[in-house]
């Protein structure tokens, strides 16, 4: 079904997250940015639809920015794997959900298998996607959800689902406290109570974090012992000979009429040796904006401005 060929890394990856799901856990793939943390989501989907008969549906959670190339991504390497887009306008979200008849899902023959929707839209129709039992949800960008006091945290610990991946290239950034709220959407059931955790786990090493002490052996061994069974996270420098060499591509951008009139007008009106001698060296550019406040979205192309009302 995979129509690309996995690096040996994702092979383990996909290993990994196979194996989490047969034991029944969920897990988070903290892979640096750039390992292909998208293309191994997706070969998990591909994984159970082939190996078990499991046709989702999959619900992909991510921000806005990302929503089209998971699109993209989902039709170019399992095309037998049929991608809703769920955004737009509330008219248009009720129109997609007509696909959402639990009679015709979980099924190779379902409208759709692999649901895609954004943060700020999931929480707004949570209603409608708590009726659905999912068979995995998985959270792009998962530092969205590092706060277990907001409602997107709380709204989304609250779906059906029978499995939970999160994908974060930044999986510890703060706090152990940050920490301890994926690990608790993770499983819930185990990270139950966040005072035991702090007392037992955290104090410790955050007041080496604070103080930009080291950490010391044993500490290190905590950690990696409470994250070893549900984290896998590897870094460029750990699989570089697998990486192909660094590809540099020059896309020119021509202005627009009005960008030429603008960048010529600015040109007339400022002097930078002026600017230089008034400023001893420090360029001062407020002038600038105020001449570029009219360069709003409105003159980018609709093609290139991220699914509107998400």
């Amino acid at each position: 079904m995979l129509t690309c060929q996995l690096k040996s890394y994702q092979l383990k990856g996909l290993s990994w997250l196979a194996n989490l799901y047969e034991q029944g856990i969920n897990g988070i793939l903290a892979d640096e940015m750039g390992l292909g943390k998208t293309v191994q989501s997706i070969s998990l989907m591909s994984y159970l639809a082939e190996q078990h008969n499991i046709w989702g549906p999959f619900l992909v959670i991510s921000p806005a920015s990302t929503l089209h190339n998971w699109q993209q991504e989902i039709t170019k390497f399992t095309p037998n794997l049929k991608a809703l887009p769920y955004w737009g306008n509330q008219a248009d979200r009720k129109i997609l959900r007509r696909f959402w008849s639990k009679k015709k899902l979980y099924s190779r023959d379902a409208p759709f298998h692999v649901l895609i929707t954004s943060y700020q839209i999931v929480v707004s129709d949570e209603r409608h996607f708590q009726r659905i039992k999912w068979q995995y949800m998985i959270l792009d960008e998962a530092q969205a959800i590092k706060s277990s006091s907001s409602a997107r945290w709380k709204t989304l610990l609250n779906f059906n689902c029978r499995n939970r991946l999160l994908l974060t290239g930044t999986p510890i950034q703060n706090s152990m406290q940050e920490l301890w709220a994926l690990l608790h959407f993770i499983m819930p059931t185990l990270f139950d109570n966040h005072e035991e955790f702090s007392d037992w786990f955290s104090r410790d090493i955050e007041s080496h974090a604070t103080s930009k002490g080291a950490l010391n052996k044993h500490q290190l061994q905590r950690l990696h012992m409470i994250l070893k069974p549900f984290m896998l996270r590897r870094v460029k420098t750990e699989v570089q000979n697998e990486l192909g060499p660094k590809v540099e591509i020059q896309v020119p951008c021509t202005l627009t009429s009005r960008q030429r009139r603008l960048y010529q007008g600015l040109k007339e009106k400022i002097s930078v040796a002026d600017l230089l001698e008034k400023s001893n060296g420090t360029i001062n550019l407020s002038g600038a904006d105020e001449e570029t406040e009219g360069l709003d979205s409105q003159n980018v192309p609709q093609s290139l401005q991220p699914p509107g009302a998400l």
